[in-house]
């Protein structure tokens, strides 16, 4: 009984020290701006490179990030038109859009 009591507390130290660990580094950026910004901009140029990664992890990572909700399936019909998150909405209607460009001769008058 004295055993168990014993391996118990070890086990219970343990998980307490990694607690402590845990909240001092509570708070504190997992890397720099610039790092996060990259890596975020890197995604959302190309979530097929995440998909395409052996770790279930990672493809789940991709949907939620790329969908604005869990994917919604109906009996007889399939897959419902799912609803997309902010930067890829905004990427969409960017994409889609015809844009008034400056001709190749430029804005300002032309000079003899």
């Amino acid at each position: 009984m004295i055993s168990a009591y014993e391996s118990e507390v070890r086990i219970l130290q343990g998980q307490k020290i990694a607690l402590r660990e845990k909240v001092q580094n509570f708070g504190q950026p997992l890397g720099t701006f610039d790092e996060t910004y990259r890596t975020a901009l890197e995604f959302i140029a190309n979530p097929y490179n995440l998909w395409i990664s052996d770790l279930f992890e990672d493809k789940r990572k991709v949907l939620k990030l790329v969908f604005e909700e869990r994917l919604r399936y109906t009996r007889n019909v399939g897959l419902r038109t799912p609803a997309l998150s902010l930067p890829f909405c905004l990427i969409g209607q960017l994409k889609g859009s015809d844009y008034d460009l400056v001709e190749l001769r430029g804005i300002e008058p032309l000079t003899s």
